[in-house]
Formats: structure tokens, C-alpha cells, sequence
């Protein structure tokens, strides 16, 4: 039986919908599904517990900064704590650290072996996660990437204050929200949502 759910397709053209869809299947993902829009991605987390948005870059992240922020901004915390997984062919540091600062979960670069890869993916599940969210930044921690560590005031020090939001998702529930905390000011772009939403 698989442990992934649904995988949903976020190549900008075929032959990254092609990767992705030949990865997903190694990866042993129940159902590779193309991305139609927020609302379709949406009703799906009706259906499925957990929903991993796969992108695909070459190097250019416009279109994908672009439909990662609808992402987080959705009110449905199922989608709005969507894993992000972006698979990278060339892995040049610059590139990584724009994904990185654009918020995604994971990126993985060559070689795409499934042996190697379903650990990482798995860590996305039945664990822990810290996400951040300051007027300029909203992923997960990623003060492990920094020169040393610090607290998040130091590292989101940019912004006026920032978000802690603990989550976890798991195989039965989706997403589950574990803690909510707020230090300081921060801007109002995802204030609008409702943190006990239902998942």
C-alpha cells in the first residue's frame, strides 16, 4: 500500500509534467493529479488527508513564487500546509536559495533516486513542523540554512515581529494545528485566516 496520498502536478510545461509525473509514480504516490486551480485543490483536500503540490524549476521561479503565495494563502489549512516539493536538475546555490526563500518544504536535486528521496518525503508526515510567517517569509524553519543559529527574532529581523505556527500532518487527519504564536507586529497578509478552520 502506498504512504502518499495524492500528488498534484505543478509542471509549467510537459516535460516538467512528465518529470513529475514519472517521479510521483516511482515515489509510489496513489494518484498524480494536474494542478486545476486553488478551488479544485481545494475540494480535493475533502477527499484526501494529505495533498503534495510537486513543481518542477529550470531556473525560472516567477510563475512558481507566484502559485506557491495562492497556495499559502488558501484558508483551508489541508492546503494552506500542503507539503511544497520542488525538484531542481541543476542545483546552483543561488536557485536553491530562492526556493528556499520563496517557502517551499523541501527541494531535491539530482540524483532523483526513490530510495533516497521517500525518507525525505516522509519526514513531510507524522511529525513536527515549525512554520514562519513574517511580512516577508511564510515556509517552514529554515534557520538551520543560516550561518549559526539564532533565535527567530534575530533571523526574521527584516520584519516588525513574526508568526510560530507548530503543525503536523498525518496519514488520517491531514493537517493539524498544534500551536499559534505571535511576537510582535506583523504585516496583515495572512492574518486573515482563520487558524481553527477545519482541516
Amino acid at each position: 500500500m502506498s504512504y502518499f496520498d495524492v500528488a498534484t502536478n505543478m509542471g509549467g510545461n510537459d516535460a516538467q509534467v512528465a518529470l513529475i509525473n514519472d517521479l510521483a509514480r516511482d515515489l509510489g504516490f496513489r494518484q498524480v493529479t494536474p494542478f486545476s486551480g486553488l478551488v479544485h485543490a481545494e475540494e480535493l483536500t475533502r477527499k484526501v488527508p494529505n495533498n503534495f503540490f510537486l513543481f518542477a524549476s529550470d531556473g525560472e521561479l516567477g510563475p512558481i513564487k507566484s502559485q506557491v503565495q495562492n497556495i499559502r494563502n488558501s484558508t483551508r489549512p489541508r492546503v494552506r500546509y500542503s507539503p511544497l516539493i520542488c525538484f531542481i536538475e541543476v542545483p546552483l546555490p543561488m536557485l536553491i536559495s530562492q526556493c528556499i526563500q520563496i517557502g517551499f518544504d523541501d527541494i531535491l536535486t539530482l540524483p532523483w533516486d526513490p530510495k533516497q528521496m521517500m525518507p525525505r518525503l516522509r519526514r513531510q508526515l507524522n511529525t513536527q513542523i515549525t512554520y514562519y510567517e513574517t511580512s516577508n517569509y511564510f515556509g517552514p524553519d529554515r534557520r538551520r540554512f543560516g550561518k549559526k543559529r539564532s533565535t527567530p527574532a534575530r533571523i526574521y529581523r527584516e520584519s516588525q515581529g513574526y508568526r510560530r505556527i507548530d503543525i503536523k500532518r498525518d496519514t488520517a487527519h491531514g493537517v493539524q494545528i498544534l500551536g499559534d504564536t505571535t511576537v510582535g507586529k506583523i504585516s496583515s497578509r495572512h492574518s486573515h485566516v482563520s487558524w481553527g478552520a477545519t482541516a
